[in-house]
């Protein structure tokens, strides 16, 4: 437990990292260095530590914060999308529906 508590800790400012820029384009290499890791050491340190790869993370990051959007405001799907840092709609629309159940759009239905 205190080894896991440990790691976490060391990613904390890789978590910080990504909450300041999910919604850029954002690399795993510019993250890594962000830890002071490489980028093949920190791949296999965040899944171990998070049980998600780094991708899968910032993507949860974006889908959960357009839901978030999509529930507050009333900018369109497109807009969201792009502010969440997705450039392609039709992805967006198929991860969202696949998280959700449903679409992005539906969600506001």
């Amino acid at each position: 437990l205190r080894e896991k508590k440990n790691a976490m800790k060391r990613l904390e400012q890789a978590f910080n990292y990504i909450d300041d820029h999910y919604c850029e384009k954002i690399t795993l290499e510019e993250v890594a260095s962000s830890v002071y890791m490489s980028s093949n050491y920190f791949s296999s340190y965040f899944r171990k530590v998070t049980n998600i790869s780094f991708s899968d993370y910032v993507t949860r990051m974006r889908i959960n914060h357009a839901r978030e959007l999509l529930r507050e405001t009333d900018k369109n799907v497109t807009e969201i999308a792009m502010e969440c840092g997705f450039n392609n709609i039709s992805y967006f629309n198929r991860l969202f529906k696949q998280k959700y159940n449903l679409t992005p759009r539906g969600l506001r239905g």
